[in-house]
């Protein structure tokens, strides 16, 4: 796979979760559950549970939660995913939500096929039962490739863009995130 082979070049860690073009590829690209987590999941700092993870570092829980539906372009999170984000919330350390599907139509579509195939389809219970949380201080996903940040009962939510997309021509846009206790810096950046 070529993300891993230039990922695997970077001089620092780096964790991932698993998006719908691993859970329903085109082609022969597919990269079922149990390889990607062979492939992305198997750090030994990683604590991984069912589709999920969770990495403790520096005083902060990072969360990877798999919201993919097996097959399908859409994503929710399953009961098992809610109760190990849960869990984990619990502890009330500053947490970090990792995961593809955004959790609102930011980017204020209208027809159903589309929000249903790119808003988390169980938001509504996820954000009732996680956002509750003051120590979720923050979340990133994607999938829709068009950027956001907004905030969700006090969570910063970012959804970054992809790294090509036809109108940033030969610009590849990332999101940089520091964070420094509950504070967090962001801002977009581009390299050529």
């Amino acid at each position: 796979m070529k993300f891993k082979e230039i990922a695997d070049t970077l001089h620092c860690p780096y964790y991932t979760v698993r998006g719908n073009k691993e859970s329903f590829p085109s082609g022969d690209k597919q990269i079922n559950l149990e390889a990607f987590k062979n492939m992305f999941c198997s750090a030994k700092e990683l604590h991984v549970e069912g589709k999920d993870w969770l990495l403790q570092t520096k005083g902060y829980n990072i969360l990877g939660l798999d919201s993919c539906i097996e097959n399908h372009n859409n994503g929710a999170y399953t009961e098992e995913t809610i109760a190990f984000a849960q869990k984990i919330l619990d502890q009330n350390k500053p947490t970090v939500i990792l995961n593809h599907h955004p959790y609102t139509n930011y980017w204020g579509g209208t027809e159903e096929k589309d929000i249903h195939k790119y808003v988390l389809n169980n938001t509504q219970e996820v954000q009732k039962k996680l956002f509750k949380y003051p120590n979720l201080i923050l979340t990133l996903s994607g999938h829709k490739h068009i950027d956001s940040v907004k905030e969700i009962q006090g969570t910063r939510v970012i959804v970054t863009r992809g790294f090509v997309r036809p109108l940033d021509l030969d610009m590849y846009p990332m999101r940089y995130v520091e964070l420094s206790g509950n504070t967090i810096n962001e801002k977009l950046i581009y390299t050529a």
